[in-house]
């Protein structure tokens, strides 16, 4: 088997297990996650996170996530670059997906805002010490006030 463990946040390996499955998370071209991993793979010759002894202690990430790659891309390597990108691409993907989930519930007129970001941090299985429900409540008031001064812009 080709694994890969990628250093990442406590939050980014909740969600692509979540997302995908469970570890080793299979990751080829009909996935957006190969599909990702693939573009990255290849653009520098630093080997940094091939093996499971790889240490992560000097990274700011915590935890690590398996994922297996098809033969083409597992012969390429991986660099800083490449796992800081799919940690803050997976971030992205997890705040879209909790933004869209939080305004369908909040326009369909079932639940407050507060109450939707909740219930999509419990589907997700999200504890509070990884993503807390203060900090989704920023996320979302500044999800708003961009969306606003765009909208402000356009009229």
């Amino acid at each position: 088997m080709n694994i890969i463990y990628i250093p990442c946040s406590k939050l980014v390996k909740t969600f692509l297990i979540n997302c995908y499955g469970p570890e080793p998370i299979w990751a080829n071209r009909s996935s957006d996650l190969g599909i990702l991993l693939e573009s990255f793979a290849g653009k520098s010759k630093e080997e940094i996170y091939l093996l499971p002894s790889t240490q992560i202690q000097n990274f700011e990430y915590s935890d690590s996530v398996a994922i297996q790659l098809p033969a083409r891309i597992f012969k390429k390597t991986c660099s800083i670059t490449a796992m800081t990108r799919m940690n803050v691409w997976v971030k992205k993907r997890f705040k879209v997906e909790m933004f869209r989930f939080a305004e369908g519930m909040v326009w369909g007129g079932e639940v407050t805002v507060v109450r939707a970001l909740e219930t999509f941090l419990k589907k997700e299985g999200i504890a509070d010490k990884i993503y807390s429900l203060e900090t989704a409540k920023r996320e979302w008031t500044r999800y708003q006030r961009r969306n606003y001064q765009t909208d402000q812009k356009r009229a």
